[in-house]
């Protein structure tokens, strides 16, 4: 369970496609096209294919290796923290929406 949530924010930190992580960096490169600088985008371009080698070959290491004999099993809160975390991930890349109203509501 562990690892498959480090996963998730790992694919979320690269950038993938129903996640918060992607959501952010659609955000960015709309509104560096809305402005007109466009220079850092091939920066983030570059970044996210560099990031998203390293955490491929991370998330392999984790979901192959064996679980340790000496590992005690996870909590029912670590088990409930994990699922929340993965929710809140997902589910703010799949529904920005509903997170970007609420912002707009608090601020203005």
């Amino acid at each position: 369970m562990h690892a498959a949530s480090l996963s998730i924010v790992m694919l979320s930190l690269a950038g993938i496609p129903l996640t918060i992580g992607f959501m952010g960096k659609f955000y960015l490169v709309t509104a560096s096209i809305s402005y007109q600088v466009t220079w850092p985008l091939p920066f983030l371009v570059i970044a996210s294919v560099i990031g998203l080698f390293f955490y491929l070959r991370v998330i392999m290491v984790m979901l192959s290796a064996t679980q340790p004999p000496h590992s005690s099993p996870s909590t029912s809160g670590e088990v409930a923290s994990l699922w929340f975390i993965i929710l809140l991930v997902m589910g703010l890349g799949t529904f920005p929406a509903l997170f970007a109203d609420t912002i707009k509501s608090v601020v203005s």
